[in-house]
């Protein structure tokens, strides 16, 4: 099981409630796992992934920046979609690098879901 706290990302191997903490690099507000792939978005707007379960952790980075609240991380296809502030962004590297291909600062998309191969999402602005 993997949690988002406030000082950073706890994990329970056993599915108990023996948990440590992955990492405390601050407040973060979501988690997902993706394969073997953890996802860390943070409150600040930071990203990091870990590829070996928590045992070592890697800061990502994509622009536009500016600490901007990342709203979920989702697979479509083979590319994995990033929402923030400032749009879509897409990665076909297992989110190691991204691009923003769909700027759009009107509308925040998050509770993104593939279906088919189409990527279904709900909007707030």
């Amino acid at each position: 099981m993997i949690a988002g706290a406030s000082r950073g990302t706890l994990i329970s191997e056993q599915g108990d409630n023996n948990w440590r903490w992955a990492n405390e690099y601050g407040a973060v507000h979501y988690t997902r796992l993706l394969d073997k792939t953890i996802f860390a978005l943070q409150i600040n707007g930071d990203l990091h992934r870990s590829t070996d379960i928590g045992a070592s952790w890697q800061k990502v980075s994509y622009q536009p920046y500016q600490r901007s609240y990342i709203y979920e991380v989702s697979p479509i296809n083979d590319e994995l979609i990033l929402s923030n502030n400032h749009g879509l962004h897409r990665s076909s590297d297992n989110g190691q690098s991204w691009k923003l291909y769909y700027p759009n600062t009107s509308f925040f998309y998050f509770d993104m879901i593939e279906v088919g191969g189409t990527l279904y999402t709900t909007t707030r602005n």
